[in-house]
């Protein structure tokens, strides 16, 4: 597979910049919310952003990941 193209590069950093969005905005309600399942419902969004951030971040380490 050919390198990843620049505008490709710039799709996958904007979708880890709107994750990265989305963990702080949760992180941030989740400090205020009293209620545990929410809480804990919070946290699993939270690891299932990083989990995609992740997989996107070794698209542009190793660009010729299929």
């Amino acid at each position: 597979m050919a390198n990843i193209t620049s505008k490709e590069l710039m799709f996958l950093e904007d979708n880890i910049k709107m994750m990265q969005n989305s963990i702080n905005f949760i992180a941030g309600v989740s400090d205020q919310i009293t209620d545990v399942s929410l809480k804990n419902l919070c946290q699993q969004c939270v690891n299932h952003y990083k989990s995609d951030i992740n997989i996107l971040s070794r698209f542009i380490e190793n660009p010729s990941i299929q």
